[in-house]
């Protein structure tokens, strides 16, 4: 059973929603918004997911920024529908998704449901490595000439499906959809915003990049060669999507 946190500004509406989860199958708990409850709460229920209710403002997204890199697994954000700002920049860090409110909690529970399906099924144990960069599936961990990079959930994913296609194009719509989900497929803004937080973090020269190849025309490619290349107890390549 899939073990979902709900934090909110509101503890009787997080409190409520939890409830609502729990009778669609999920082992679920809440928590109100300060940091320090928040924080406690992920580190004794270690959840699989969080979803996330922000108000307006400033202090909303500092706690999703603190709450992504502490917890490394998917956030699910329930905002304004009409704050279109906040939906743009909610996804540009790392939401795996972003639903306006009001908002069923048929719907959390179904959006919730397709997350973890697809983190299930992209999280084979294993190492791929590919010229100086590795990737640790297990840990979540990626090292360029054997030092730890810190990569968002989001930007480790995107990697992730390079290097298992290491040395072939990837279609941007195989990679808006591998990362970000079904009918995200032309949303390729996001895709070259999160290629350059890559490129600032593993090549050595981001401008002119050697590691992420954009390939005009289709999308882009992790270089190597095969003798660059081991994958380890890595699922099939995804078909490309056209």
């Amino acid at each position: 059973m899939n073990r979902v946190l709900v934090v909110g500004e509101r503890p009787d509406e997080a409190k409520a929603l939890a409830f609502r989860l729990g009778l669609s199958g999920y082992e679920s708990s809440s928590s109100a918004g300060e940091v320090a409850l928040v924080l406690r709460a992920v580190f004794a229920l270690k959840p699989d997911a969080v979803v996330l209710d922000v108000g307006s403002g400033e202090e909303s997204r500092e706690h999703f920024k603190l709450l992504e890199r502490v917890a490394q697994i998917p956030i699910l954000v329930l905002g304004d529908g009409r704050a279109g700002d906040d939906l743009v920049w909610y996804l540009e860090e790392g939401a795996v998704a972003y639903l306006p409110k009001p908002v069923s909690p048929n719907l959390v529970a179904a959006r919730l449901a397709t997350v973890l399906r697809r983190a299930a099924n992209s999280a084979p144990n294993g190492t791929i490595t590919a010229g100086n960069i590795a990737l640790d599936l297990a840990r979540h961990q990626v090292k360029r000439n054997g030092q730890i990079v810190p990569l968002t959930p989001t930007e480790f994913r995107l990697l992730q499906i390079l290097a298992e296609h290491a040395g072939r194009p990837c279609s941007q719509r195989l990679l808006l959809e591998g990362v970000w989900g079904e009918g995200f497929g032309n949303c390729a803004h996001y895709l070259r915003l999160y290629m350059g937080y890559l490129r600032q973090k593993l090549e050595a020269d981001p401008k002119n990049p050697r590691l992420l190849i954009t390939e005009w025309g289709i999308g882009y490619r992790l270089a190597t060669d095969r003798q660059d290349v081991s994958v380890a107890a890595v699922q099939p390549a995804r078909a490309a999507l056209t």
